[in-house]
Formats: structure tokens, C-alpha cells, sequence
């Protein structure tokens, strides 16, 4: 038999190791890492969690990991406006970067040139940043009893009814929630559309289909008088130059507005909020007789630089893209380029919310002015003569002629709003 021999010097020296062992094991722990050296785990990091429903995106994931072994997703919820600053701005100090990152697409202009934070995709078009997966339609919402309340039995349905609601609103800041911060294309542009005006024209430089930007002519600049003069009456929430999309729905839930624009794929949103409901078409001049035009809003996949398992996230993109009508059909979309009729069962039912996008798609089109990398750099422009213009720090003609000078000497990497 061996004989048990206490040995203090070896002893303190095994606890020593441990102790040590330990602490690091903990300093990893709090630094965001794994025990494990190869977790085969993709981050996906996207705000579409609410708009597409409870489970959408729980299932999908599910499938992806079950035909995946040894694979698992984590999805990452927040709201729209962090996944941008995180795109832009990257994670947080000792935060784990994402691997999969869902973007609006114009949100990539944004980004340096060449773009250091996204790993480029090949796909069958080309060589891209971002996946498209799907679409949606940009309509008016409205609370039907606010809009009773002051007296409308209807939604407006032209420029004169919203004065009129403006009047009866009383200057309250009560009727109309806009968040211009977030990009122009679902709460400023289609105004102009509304009135079926285009804000380009000529063929243009790549990323947009217009060639200049023409807010100068008398049409256009109506429409900047027109929200100018409904801003001046106190008709919107206060601070619409610096809310953001999240918080213009708050509003709308909470009943701090009587109306927002926004694209169908709130709708469940909404709903689940148990809001009197209404959509519409944007308001519109009286003396425009033509096809009600509507803006869209993309969502897209992209493969994040810092990801560190590049080959899975690729995977998890392209299962993505494969299953981009269901994720439409979810939430009310239209699948990958926007190009075909709405694919959700929800629009064939008898739902009258939907039955009523329905009919402003099949009414409408989409104008297609806005498509790619100088899209987003215009919004900066724009953005910068609206505050003017709202502030009362120039006239809709001074502002027109404004963006037309800014643009004409845009340089290629103007400053984040």
C-alpha cells in the first residue's frame, strides 16, 4: 500500500493553477466568450422579429439548425435604429460581433468605400453586400376612433382633408407622427409620389434612376410647403426631425397620433396592440387624378466582416433567400425584388385591413427612383435643408434650390446626420 504523504508545496501549487484556470475561464465568461472553443454558433442580429409575428423566425431557425448539425442560431432582437448604429458603429466594447446582420438596403451607402464591416456574397446576379429577400408596400395607417373624435368619418384622402384635420386637431401635435430620422423614403418621399410627381429625372448616375434631383419645380416645391405649413400648425408630433421609426409606432400605439405612414408589415404589430384600425392611401392634391404611387421597404441579409464563421453564415444567408417568399407571406410582403403581386396568404382572406393594401397594390405602382448607394446620400442632403426648411430658417423654393446645389457638389462620404 502507498503511504499518503502531505506535500504543502505541491498542494498550494495545484490550488495556485486552479485558482488561475479559473480566473480566466471567468474573464472569458465576461467578455462575451465560450467555454468551447468552436460553439458553431451564428448570431443573427435583425429588428424584423416583430413585424414578422411570434415564431416566424424561431421556425425558420429551427429548420436551419435541424438540416445543420452541431449548428445552432441565436437571434438577436432590437430595434431598428440599433441595428443601423450597429452596422455603422459595430459592437459594443467586449460585445461578440454578429455573424448575419438583417439591413435595409439603402443603409449601405452609409458605409466607408470600400465597406470594411461587410464580407461581400456572390450571388447569381453578382457580387453584392446583401441578400434581398423581401419587400413591403408603404400605406397610411390610421386610428379610426382618434380620426372620429375630430370629427372625420373617413380617412384624408387629399391634401385639402389633411389641412382640414389639421384645423380641427387644433395645433396639438396629435395628428400626424413623422420619424424623419431613420431615412426619407416612407415619410417624405412618398408625398411626392402621392401627387405623382418624381423627385429625379434624366437617367442617372449608378444607384439611382434619375439623373439630378429636381425639387426646384413648382410641383415639388408645393409638396415642401405643404408639409411646412401642416409642421407649422402643429398637425405632427413634436421633433419629427429627430424621431425614429420605433418611436413614431409608440406614438401610434399609445395614441399619440391620429395617423403615420408605414409599411404593411406593421400591421400584426399593430393589431397586437388592439388599435381601431385603418389604412389608406397617402394624401394626395385634389387635382391629381392618377395611379396611387407607393414607396416600398426592402429587407435584406448581410454577412457581417468580423463574423467568425463565415462558411455557416453564408449557409444561413442562402437558406434565408430560399425561404424569402415564406418570410413575405408572413408578414405581409412581397418576395425578394419587389417585382411580382404580394404572395401572402393574408391577402387572400377576409381580412379588410389586408383586402385593402391589397387593392392600393393592385391600383398602384411603385416608382423606381431610389435603388441604390447615392440613395442614402441624397437622405443626408435632404434631411439637412428640411430641418432649415421646418425651423423656419428658409422658404420650399430657397430649400429646393439648396439639395439641387448640395447635390451637384456631393461629395462621397458625407457625415451621418
Amino acid at each position: 500500500m502507498r503511504r499518503f504523504e502531505w506535500n504543502p508545496g505541491g498542494a498550494l501549487a495545484r490550488l495556485a493553477g486552479t485558482a488561475v484556470l479559473l480566473a480566466a475561464l471567468a474573464a472569458a465568461l465576461r467578455a462575451g466568450g465560450s467555454l468551447y472553443p468552436d460553439p458553431r454558433q451564428v448570431v443573427f442580429l435583425q429588428w424584423w422579429e416583430t413585424e414578422l409575428g411570434p415564431g416566424v423566425l424561431e421556425g425558420l431557425i429551427r429548420e436551419f439548425e435541424e438540416s445543420s448539425p452541431g449548428v445552432s442560431v441565436v437571434l438577436d432582437t432590437r430595434s431598428r435604429e440599433e441595428v443601423r448604429d450597429y452596422l455603422l458603429r459595430g459592437p459594443a466594447a467586449g460585445e461578440r460581433e454578429a455573424d448575419v446582420l438583417g439591413v435595409d438596403p439603402r443603409w449601405l451607402a452609409l458605409l466607408e468605400d470600400p465597406p470594411s464591416r461587410l464580407e461581400p456574397l456572390q450571388l447569381e446576379d453578382g457580387e453584392r453586400l446583401s441578400q434581398p429577400l423581401f419587400q413591403a408596400m408603404v400605406a397610411l395607417f390610421y386610428n379610426t376612433e382618434l380620426l372620429e373624435e375630430a370629427g372625420f368619418d373617413r380617412p384624408p384622402k387629399t391634401w385639402e382633408d389633411m389641412q382640414n384635420a389639421a384645423r380641427l386637431f387644433g395645433g396639438g401635435g396629435r395628428g400626424f407622427s413623422l420619424a424623419l430620422a431613420g431615412g426619407l423614403e416612407t415619410d417624405f418621399y412618398p408625398w411626392f409620389w402621392a401627387a405623382g410627381r418624381r423627385v429625379f429625372d434624366g437617367p442617372g448616375p449608378s444607384g439611382l434612376s434619375g439623373g439630378a434631383p429636381h425639387f426646384d419645380g413648382p410641383d415639388n416645391t408645393a409638396v415642401l410647403r405643404f408639409l411646412r405649413d401642416l409642421y407649422l400648425g402643429g398637425f405632427f408630433v413634436p421633433e419629427p426631425l429627430v424621431k425614429t421609426d420605433r418611436e413614431k409606432l409608440e406614438d401610434f400605439k399609445a395614441g399619440r397620433a391620429a395617423m403615420i405612414l408605414a409599411p404593411v408589415l406593421v400591421l400584426p404589430e399593430l393589431r397586437r396592440a388592439g388599435l381601431p384600425l385603418g389604412i389608406s392611401t397617402v394624401p394626395h392634391p385634389a387635382s391629381y387624378v392618377g395611379k396611387p404611387l407607393f414607396g416600398f421597404e426592402g429587407r435584406h441579409a448581410a454577412l457581417l466582416r468580423g463574423s467568425r464563421f463565415k462558411a455557416l453564415s453564408r449557409s444561413f444567408i442562402a437558406f434565408l433567400a430560399e425561404k424569402a417568399p415564406l418570410l413575405a407571406a408572413a408578414g405581409g410582403g412581397i418576395a425578394d425584388s419587389g417585382t411580382g403581386a404580394p404572395v401572402s396568404a393574408l391577402y387572400a382572406g377576409d381580412d379588410p385591413l389586408y383586402a385593402k393594401a391589397y387593392s392600393i397594390y393592385e391600383a398602384g405602382e411603385a416608382p423606381e427612383e431610389f435603388a441604390g448607394p447615392a440613395a442614402a446620400r441624397l437622405d443626408i442632403i435632404v434631411a439637412g435643408e428640411l430641418g432649415r426648411l421646418l425651423g423656419g430658417e428658409q422658404g420650399p423654393e430657397e430649400t429646393a434650390v439648396a439639395i439641387g446645389r448640395r447635390w451637384a457638389e456631393y461629395s462621397p462620404a458625407p457625415e451621418m446626420p
